[in-house]
């Protein structure tokens, strides 16, 4: 069956099986082909785990994808090639990032080397859409990679692959552009925190120091599978980015939840207790339950929550907390030694400034952040147009 004129016209018949709906008709000179023709592809080193890797760039090292992206280093590059690595196993798996140049890639992902005639900013626009992907798994979901690789797509000429490329390269800097605008306020309010009450370690200040322990309440109050409300919202360590925003929550019941997690509601700031995941900390403004790697911490009546937090993400603090951390494999940081730690204690009134500063610019970055979210819908059209031939 012929399909209908696409594009600059009429061309290859396509049954696509991916979910990007392709068309039936190609455009001239634009082939349908098996995923797995354009690639070849080869595990992260699954003896490489994030938790042991370095987690900053030091002379002798390269650079390490995880499942998270780029965010660790090691001492040998494996691959000397452009290429792509996704994310194979996790809440995310599906996404790619693009890797060039000297690296490696690491536990929970696969790497897509393009073969002759593909072009690797182009391969990487084509794959990184989660919906692009067959996956299995339910708690912990994965990539079908062998599956996935029977997928046809279409493969356009070299040079219009490089102009594709082109053209969704400038519509994803209006994108980071935007994203950066949303890193600098995040930066701002640490600043400003800092400039308010100064480092809480040196306490330059001279403020009154206390106990943690003494201004607030690390409630483990446990809920157990059969105690569970599937309608509760849930969220893990891999929901709470490193700046503090929760992100990708979804409720108990589709979570799958196998074992006792901690109840926390919109008084508590959310920690998370595990190495090098120590600066995840949140105020979630809903209540729910959430993982056990993660402390939900109720300030006294002393403590703004926002000044809290902040003090927290210092980087001071988070020098204490990694510090004190043990274990081998997943370094944790037990309540006891958290509540050990002295902070200081400014006035209320100081406090309920800067949690005022707070809420407005946090209310500036919802609106910054919808705004992306607008770019990123934009954006996802014009990659499915530039992919069925019509740009």
């Amino acid at each position: 069956m012929k399909g209908a004129s696409v594009g600059r016209g009429r061309g290859t018949e396509m049954p696509s099986a991916s979910s990007m709906h392709f068309p039936l008709a190609l455009p001239p000179g634009w082939k349908s082909v098996r995923f797995g023709d354009l690639v070849e592809t080869k595990s992260g080193n699954s003896k490489l785990i994030k938790g042991k890797l370095s987690s900053t760039s030091l002379d002798g090292l390269v650079p390490a994808y995880s499942a998270s992206g780029q965010d660790v280093w090691t001492s040998d590059a494996e691959w000397q090639a452009d290429g792509v690595v996704l994310s194979a196993v996790g809440a995310r798996c599906g996404k790619t990032f693009l890797a060039r140049g000297s690296w490696t890639a690491i536990a929970n992902t696969h790497v897509l080397i393009p073969r002759s005639g593909v072009d690797p900013k182009w391969l990487w626009y084509l794959t990184n859409d989660e919906a692009f992907w067959i996956k299995g798994g339910t708690a912990q979901p994965f990539v079908k990679v062998k599956d996935s690789k029977s997928l046809r797509v279409p493969l356009p000429p070299i040079q219009e692959q490089r102009r594709i490329a082109a053209v969704l390269d400038e519509a994803e800097a209006l994108r980071e552009k935007r994203r950066q605008t949303l890193v600098r306020l995040n930066s701002l309010v640490q600043s400003i925190f800092i400039n308010m009450f100064g480092d809480p370690v040196r306490n330059e200040y001279d403020w009154p120091t206390v106990r943690l322990g003494d201004v607030a309440i690390i409630e483990r109050k446990a809920v157990y599978p059969g105690e569970v409300n599937n309608q509760e919202q849930y969220v893990g360590l891999e929901n709470i980015t490193s700046n503090g925003a929760v992100e990708g929550v979804t409720t108990a019941g589709k979570a799958d939840l196998k074992s006792s997690k901690f109840a926390f509601n919109d008084d508590h700031l959310l920690y998370g207790k595990l190495r090098p995941y120590l600066t995840k900390i949140a105020a979630p403004k809903f209540g729910g339950i959430c993982s056990t790697d993660i402390l939900p911490i109720k300030p006294g009546d002393s403590l703004y929550r926002y000044y809290l937090l902040y003090c927290l993400r210092t980087p001071a603090m988070v020098a204490q907390a990694t510090n004190n951390a043990v274990g081998i494999n997943l370094p944790r940081l037990s309540p006891t030694v958290l509540e050990s730690f002295e902070i200081p204690l400014p006035p209320i009134e100081t406090q309920r400034c800067f949690d005022s500063v707070v809420q407005e610019i946090h209310q500036q970055h919802k609106t910054l952040k919808t705004q992306a979210h607008l770019l990123d819908t934009l954006f996802d059209s014009l990659r499915q147009r530039a992919f069925r031939g019509e740009l």
